[in-house]
């Protein structure tokens, strides 16, 4: 999979590895992949 960013988030993201536990885009990546799952999942099954 293929994913275009803006450069303004790349940034971001380069900021954030720099100073986070994170070593690289893919672990960054995989972790805000996860925390945005778990968050739309418990605002789907919140608002029924």
């Amino acid at each position: 999979m293929d994913i275009h960013l803006r450069p303004e988030l790349e940034e971001q993201i380069r900021q954030d590895i720099q100073r986070g536990p994170y070593q690289t885009v893919d672990e960054f990546i995989e972790r805000a992949v996860s925390l945005l799952h778990e968050q739309e999942t418990w605002l789907a099954s919140h608002l029924r």
